[in-house]
């Protein structure tokens, strides 16, 4: 397993070896919306399994081994260690939006992304992801929960494709400069509604605006994917939303969108 952003647009795939081989991969599956993607090689002769641990279990300050292979293949198969800084950290980016990640001080860089974080009992509890690149800013990398990740990547095993709750919207977070400049509530503007869609369905037009799902604050369109990703297919929701001023509510019936949409 692996990140999508690692593979994305590839034609070709290789995976490097410890002992020295260099294969070629087959790509099984991927999908942008939670970042994650499966490769299958053809030769696993001499290989041990990871052990995958239960993210869900850990705790702030516990210690850590990062592993991948920063700026490439010069300073491949790098080994940094660090502490679990935090556990529910979100991150406005396409996948990574979707997870509470752990955050962690062990050093991630452009290379270690689809590398595992593992526990001092060797087994992987998380799949580095990103880096928090700011000026000023250091010691602060992010995984995705291995437990959280799992679910998707049994998908994609099984069947290539990984599916996840859906309202059938598009959303324009441009709108939440407008309410800033003009003091009104942030959320997740509506610019988009798929014809006999959930959220059709429930009465969402275009122009409205969710600030919650099931009474959990949304301020932009990461926050109503995080949020819906909690749910299963076919579950309930009450989503508030703003329409022309006043605030209302209303229930949906999450419907289904994959990784090939």
């Amino acid at each position: 397993m692996t990140n999508n952003h690692v593979i994305d647009g590839a034609k070709k795939v290789t995976v490097s070896l410890s002992d020295g081989r260099n294969l070629d991969a087959k790509i099984i599956g991927a999908d942008p919306r939670t970042d994650l993607a499966v490769l299958q090689i053809s030769d696993t002769k001499n290989l041990t399994a990871v052990k995958l641990g239960d993210s869900s279990k850990i705790e702030v300050g516990e210690s850590v081994v990062a592993i991948g292979n920063p700026g490439g293949t010069e300073f491949a198969r790098s080994v940094t260690t660090g502490v679990i800084s935090a556990t529910n950290r979100t991150l406005d980016i396409q996948g990574e939006a979707s997870f509470n990640l752990i955050q962690t001080d062990a050093a991630i860089n452009p290379g270690n992304s689809g590398g595992p974080l593992v526990d001092y009992q060797g087994q992987v509890i998380g799949i580095n992801s990103a880096k928090y690149a700011e000026s000023g800013f250091e010691g602060m990398g992010f995984a995705i929960p291995i437990s959280d990740a799992t679910p998707t990547i049994q998908q994609l095993i099984t069947s290539g494709v990984a599916k996840h709750p859906a309202l059938l919207v598009s959303t324009d977070d441009q709108y939440n400069l407008y309410a800033q400049s003009n003091n009104k509530p942030l959320g997740a503007y509506i610019s988009e509604v798929t014809q006999n869609g959930p959220a059709a369905k429930a009465g969402i037009v275009k122009g409205d605006v969710i600030t919650k799902i099931n009474n959990v604050q949304v301020q932009n369109s990461s926050d109503l994917i995080h949020e819906l990703y909690k749910y299963n297919v076919g579950g309930k929701i009450t989503i508030t939303y703003i329409r022309d001023g006043q605030t209302k509510e209303v229930q949906a019936t999450l419907g289904e969108i994959s990784s090939n949409q």
